[in-house]
């Protein structure tokens, strides 16, 4: 199995770091200061009307444009997505039935938040290799819509639940690649190495609290801004660099492949300095690291395809070249992957 085509899609409102001093009521410029260690100059919002299912089908089927394949043959559909349509129903029920595949497709969707894409990706190439044909291909979508859960400061906010960091940091958008079965060039290396991990016992430090069976959604805990994302920032930071390249490491192990052989890293676009750090830890130089937060924040679970789609359609990668991916998130969640690129067209 391989990535045979990419596409993407972003909320439709363009939201500026200038666009953030007038919705948080601050003074203008602040937002820009702030932002100059972090590396965001902008981030989409969505719509009024736009859903995460919205943003994962935009995404898929521009996917499905590119690398001209018949949506009837997407056997299998694994997603990524922590903020769904609506709650109790898997993001792949809406995105199955909007683009009318198949009713036998095989799918499953994870709320691994900014993890989850590459567990999504674990999950389809599993799907095929498991497959006795080549009859079928594989869709997997990283989607956020994270702007309708962050929101600012308010008298019952305490340091752990400050709301500007999360609005400034954040973005809706989606990533989608496509899998197929591919006869790899000569020589081409086609070893593919995964890592995960979790550390559990840091779970109420980022993520939503209300909402679930602990802190069900009440008036007291929406006057209280429990029903929006918040986070311990400096632990999330500690421990994203640490864990990052802990599982990169460990799926280039899974790969059988020294970090030399890497053409590109890929990390999770969630603060400049975050990546900054993995790659040190990694002694991996920028100039083969792909950065896009400038351009959309942090959109978690699709930060990694978005990358993707960018480098590929810049031709940064290209066929045959070996991607390191890794990832961290709420949970704490994290891991890796490498892949190479065997499928695309050039």
């Amino acid at each position: 199995p391989a990535i045979i085509s990419i596409g993407m899609a972003t909320g439709g409102r363009l939201v500026t770091n200038e666009d953030m001093d007038r919705i948080l009521g601050r003074k203008p410029g602040l937002t820009e200061r702030l932002m100059k260690n972090v590396g965001i100059k902008h981030r989409y919002y969505v719509e009024d009307g736009q859903t995460s299912s919205d943003l994962g089908v935009t995404a898929l089927l521009e996917a499905i444009i590119i690398g001209d394949i018949d949506p009837s043959k997407i056997g299998g559909l694994f997603i990524a997505n922590s903020s769904p349509d609506r709650l109790g129903v898997t993001t792949v029920a809406d995105v199955q039935n909007k683009l009318k595949l198949p009713i036998w497709t095989e799918g499953s969707t994870n709320s691994d938040a900014c993890a989850g894409f590459l567990h999504a990706l674990k999950s389809g190439y599993s799907y095929l290799n498991e497959l006795s044909g080549d009859e079928d291909f594989c869709a997997v979508i990283g989607v956020e819509v994270l702007s309708l859960s962050i929101g600012r400061d308010n008298e019952y906010s305490h340091l752990k639940r400050r709301k500007e960091a999360m609005t400034v940091l954040l973005g809706d958008g989606a990533g989608a690649v496509i899998l197929d079965k591919v006869i790899p060039d000569e020589g081409a290396n086609t070893k593919v190495g995964f890592a995960f991990g979790l550390d559990g016992k840091y779970a109420g430090d980022l993520g939503i609290e209300a909402g679930g069976s602990k802190f069900p959604l009440t008036v007291e805990a929406l006057q209280q801004g429990r029903n929006l994302l918040a986070m311990d920032g400096q632990l999330v930071f500690d421990h994203a660099i640490t864990r990052m390249a802990e599982a990169t490491r460990r799926a280039l192990i899974d790969a059988d492949m020294p970090i030399e052989e890497i053409d590109w890293f890929i990390p999770h676009q969630a603060n400049r300095q975050i990546i900054e750090g993995v790659a040190e830890e990694l002694g991996v130089s920028m100039e083969k690291v792909i950065v896009t937060i400038k351009d959309f924040g942090n959109t978690s679970s699709s930060t990694i395809p978005i990358a993707l789609y960018d480098a590929v359609k810049k031709g940064i990668i290209y066929r045959n070249q070996n991607i390191a991916m890794t990832t961290f998130g709420a949970g704490f969640s994290f891991g890796a992957a490498v892949i190479p690129m065997v499928g695309l067209s050039r």
